[in-house]
């Protein structure tokens, strides 16, 4: 069951209503684990860095949230892609790889 409703306003921002009727604009999505779970344990934060809603896990969130999440990640985060190392100066640290 969801506590919380989630939209876009006018100007794009996502906009959170709890349970109690408050409004929340410009909440951001945060992943607890953004590489080993990244669709578990999500924090809607609101201005200041408080917690305004937490999202156990993405994947039973009604589809319209879950969009909406998903799409405001996928504008704020950059996950890099190793496609191939060529060599390594050091197999110490600090090295660098290329």
């Amino acid at each position: 069951m969801t506590t919380f409703n989630l939209r876009r306003d006018a100007f794009g921002k996502l906009v959170l209503t709890n349970a109690e009727g408050e409004e929340f604009v410009g909440v951001a999505p945060v992943r607890s684990f953004p590489v080993q779970a990244p669709t578990k344990g999500i924090s809607l934060v609101r201005d200041g860095g408080k917690e305004a809603a937490w999202i156990d896990d993405l994947e039973t969130m009604p589809a319209d949230i879950r969009a909406l999440v998903t799409e405001e990640l996928d504008g704020r985060e950059f996950m890099p892609e190793i496609l191939s190392i060529q060599s390594v100066s050091s197999f110490a640290t600090p090295c660098t790889w290329t």
